[in-house]
């Protein structure tokens, strides 16, 4: 008996969809452009010592350190003997060893064009240092407990920094001052 209905259409009489590719040879294919990317900032040269150098950084522990992110060749730290020091990376002695805090530096930050440095101390306060008049030029109070974090806004008018009295400042460099408060953390 002959039926009306056709037998199905194998895969290769079914029509082919319009989206459809047929795999190329990955041997032919030709490659896909990447992105481009900035060329990578040179590092100094004492960063490829074949073997670690060590430098003395303070004259007690480092609790902190910050890489300048518009250079990438200074770094910040600040230590347990309450100072604050600047290095060009790879060199042994600090450019800057500034002073001014009471208690230990437990956070750093730069600035965005390296002109500043804001260090939080155990004792709650935040000093804004001035790079070329190598001065504190700004003692700012607020925080009842160790600042233990610090960071500029990308405009650099503004930083952040945080407690652990469980609290959020916003700082105004130009107001010189606190223009908000975040509360509510339950620790720090």
């Amino acid at each position: 008996r002959a039926s009306a209905v056709p037998p199905a259409a194998s895969r290769r009489d079914r029509p082919v969809a319009r989206s459809f590719r047929p795999r190329q040879d990955p041997s032919r294919a030709t490659p896909r452009p990447r992105p481009t990317r900035s060329p990578p900032l040179p590092l100094p040269p004492l960063l490829f010592a074949r073997s670690p150098q060590e430098f003395p950084a303070h004259e007690s522990a480092v609790n902190c350190l910050k890489i300048g992110r518009k250079s990438a060749g200074v770094m910040v730290t600040g230590g347990e003997d309450k100072r604050v020091n600047l290095f060009a990376i790879g060199k042994p002695k600090p450019i800057l060893s500034l002073t001014g805090h009471q208690s230990a530096v437990e956070c750093v930050t730069f600035d965005r064009a390296e002109e500043a440095v804001v260090a939080g101390a155990a004792g709650g306060t935040l000093k804004l240092f001035d790079l070329d008049a190598q001065r504190a030029v700004r003692t700012l109070a607020g925080h009842r407990s160790n600042c233990v974090s610090v960071d500029f806004h990308p405009f650099g008018e503004f930083f952040a920094s945080g407690s652990l009295d469980t609290n959020l400042k916003i700082w105004d460099v130009r107001r010189k001052g606190c223009i908000h408060t975040y509360k509510g953390h339950d620790r720090g």
